[in-house]
């Protein structure tokens, strides 16, 4: 009963996704007691949903389930104080990012105006390959828990930072490191995460290949272009 362009959102923008759903539940329900079987259903898929993203890393929140062990109304009432709890951490989240965002313009501009910057095409492909990686990873079951949230996190610190202009690429460059231990673990297995991990961090190198005014078709000479990583010995 959620529509899909609001699961489209939280897939690539999860905070504002979220806040967007969570508005959209109270659009449907209503303010008397008793709740009807439509609104229940559209608070329960929310509730699923949000909750899924919370154990896939893409949300952070201190905001305890609730259980559901009641009534459809006391289920409705439970689910609807839990999305409120969320909504407000969540705006908090989202004017920080806010806050962070008009920074980095800021210090762009107080440092002579030198940023790297990326194109729409660049922007959007970004947030194509960190959505292949986090399903890449949601599917890999030789990982463990621990560090497949590390990686999560990885990819939703360099989603947040992800602008048309950016002071530094110190989260592209990051992942080089993340990705390899992962790499290291799987072996030859790992193409499908080595592959997108190579491109965004290409895309980066592009990005400051044009800032250092190197020629447009400049190779990052330690990205290496072996087709597949080293297995394991």
């Amino acid at each position: 009963m959620i529509p899909d362009e609001i699961i489209e959102q939280v897939t690539t923008d999860s905070i504002n996704g979220v806040l967007r759903l969570i508005s959209y539940v109270r659009d449907q329900i209503t303010d008397q007691p008793d709740y009807s079987e439509r609104e229940h259903e559209v608070s329960l898929e929310a509730f699923a949903l949000v909750s899924s993203l919370h154990e896939a890393d893409m949300i952070h929140t201190d905001v305890f389930e609730p259980e559901l062990d009641g009534n459809m109304q006391d289920a409705c009432m439970k689910i609807w104080q839990y999305l409120k709890l969320v909504e407000t951490q969540l705006s908090a989240q989202a004017s920080g990012r806010r806050l962070q965002s008009l920074k980095e313009k800021f210090t762009v501009a107080i440092t002579n105006g030198f940023a790297y910057e990326f194109t729409e095409g660049d922007i959007k492909r970004v947030q194509e390959l960190i959505n292949e990686l986090r399903d890449e990873l949601t599917k890999e079951s030789r990982l463990d828990e621990n560090h497949k949230r590390r990686l999560m996190r990885r990819l939703e610190a360099l989603q947040k930072e992800l602008h048309k202009k950016v002071s530094d690429l110190d989260n592209f460059y990051g992942l080089l490191g993340a990705f390899g231990v992962a790499a290291g673990k799987l072996g030859t297995d790992a193409k499908p995460l080595v592959d997108r991990v190579k491109e965004i961090v290409g895309i980066a190198w592009k990005s400051e290949a044009r800032a250092e005014q190197l020629s447009s078709s400049a190779e990052n000479p330690l990205l290496g272009s072996d087709a597949e990583p080293p297995a394991l010995s």
